[in-house]
């Protein structure tokens, strides 16, 4: 599946993640995804829901998780079957902050190093979604109203 992890937007923290400053290659030797950011703290390696790549498409972070089948990591497969079924749609990026600036009260991050990201009840930044479903809505909603 594929996510928008991370775009130019300011976010709930009142931060925006500077789209060209990513760097990906620490992810690229060890992309993993997660539930919650519950990789950070957490012994259980369940909380890893499978691997993922991350690259740049424009002004977007993108992210592409394949998770874990049933039998190596039920909880993969929940958390999988709730994404498909778009009762979870939202990620969250885990980054280690490499230079910022202020521009009023907003962090702006210039250059951030992605070490993971996860599935998210709530993401911090509110265009970081499964790909597809904001296009997906707009189409029903036209269907809807056409009848």
């Amino acid at each position: 599946m594929e996510f928008v992890v991370s775009d130019g937007t300011e976010d709930a923290h009142r931060s925006i993640l500077s789209p060209g400053g990513w760097d990906l290659k620490r992810f690229e030797k060890n992309g993993i995804f997660g539930y919650q950011h519950n990789v950070h703290d957490s012994t259980d390696p369940d909380f890893i829901l499978g691997a993922a790549t991350a690259y740049m498409e424009g002004d977007k972070l993108i992210g592409v998780a394949t998770f874990e089948d049933e039998t190596t990591n039920p909880l993969a497969e929940k958390i999988y079957k709730k994404v498909k079924a778009g009762t979870l749609k939202a990620v969250s990026v885990g980054f280690i902050p490499k230079k910022s600036h202020r521009e009023g009260d907003v962090l702006v991050y210039d250059e951030m190093e992605l070490i993971e990201f996860s599935i998210v009840n709530i993401p911090s930044n509110p265009n970081a979604v499964k790909r597809g479903f904001s296009e997906n809505r707009k189409k029903f909603n036209h269907i809807l109203n056409y009848l």
